[in-house]
């Protein structure tokens, strides 16, 4: 008799896990459409493919760098070397800016 009912608690054990489960997959098969969803209703803002001048300002100071014969140069002083890999990784940066919502 204690047998039956051990095997009978094991089998709800196993019925709720096995539901618990199957509704965490469905859960996260949703946020993953939901997901997928959101990320093909992207809205660019701009189209920066060809970035050839930029500005950057903190509140208080504004930096502004144009590009020259493939090269970006800090457009107040020329003469100023630049790691180019940081200002290319910026003008990168603006050029994947995404509205959060269409007006």
């Amino acid at each position: 008799m204690k047998q039956k009912k051990t095997m009978v608690i094991l089998i709800l054990i196993l019925a709720v896990l096995a539901s618990i489960y199957g509704g965490l997959k469905a859960w996260g098969k949703k946020a993953a459409e939901k997901e997928a969803g959101a990320a093909a209703e992207k809205i660019t803002v701009t189209d920066l493919k060809n970035l050839s001048s930029f500005s950057y300002s903190n509140g208080q100071e504004t930096m502004s760098f144009v590009k020259e014969d493939g090269t970006w140069k800090l457009e107040d002083d020329k003469e100023i070397r630049l790691n180019q890999s940081t200002v290319e990784s910026i003008g990168e940066a603006a050029a994947d800016l995404a509205a959060v919502r269409e007006l």
